[in-house]
């Protein structure tokens, strides 16, 4: 994108902004997972309070990092967790995830799928799931950097997306990606 995307603005509200609005239509409060640099940024924007910085000591990048850095701030917690840049997800999808997760226990994660490939960055990691991944990567044995990965070693809840909803789980990556959605 050549720019952060969480603060990237659809209609001067932030992406970030809008990714967490949408987790309070199903009362759950949004925590940002930000890089040491992009820090000082976000906290021109967002109180400290719903700011999690990246912990460098897990020396991974990317989305694992960021979900992992807010579980060790929150290690008895369950996150949903939701990328900033799915501007087109829609708070009744979150709700339908948030009921399976609630009425479906025993799962370690909860993750919709397209063609049996699960959309990870809108999904629950259960507290007990994300302690065994860090667990494993403190041990060295953690391979595999990528979210999906992470989906694919625990059991896992799958719900499968009508292809009428695809569209709600496209990640925003090119500008010219933005245009296309409008």
């Amino acid at each position: 994108m050549g720019e952060d995307k969480g603060l990237m603005r659809l209609n001067s509200t932030a992406w970030a902004q809008i990714a967490a609005d949408k987790l309070s239509t199903i009362k759950i409060p949004a925590i940002l997972s930000v890089s040491a640099p992009q820090f000082d940024k976000y906290a021109l924007e967002f109180p400290n309070s719903v700011l999690v910085r990246d912990k460098e000591e897990i020396q991974i990048k990317g989305p694992v990092c960021g979900i992992l850095s807010v579980h060790i701030n929150y290690p008895e917690v369950d996150l949903l967790v939701l990328a900033c840049d799915m501007l087109m997800m829609e708070p009744y999808l979150l709700e339908d995830l948030f009921e399976t997760y609630q009425s479906n226990p025993g799962f370690d994660n909860y993750a919709f799928t397209s063609e049996d490939q699960p959309e990870p960055l809108c999904g629950i990691y259960t507290a007990d799931s994300l302690k065994e991944i860090l667990q494993v990567h403190q041990q060295r044995r953690l391979h595999n950097h990528s979210v999906k990965f992470i989906l694919e070693q625990g059991n896992s809840f799958h719900i499968e997306i009508p292809h009428e909803q695809k569209l709600h789980f496209q990640n925003i990556n090119m500008k010219e990606d933005i245009e296309k959605l409008w």
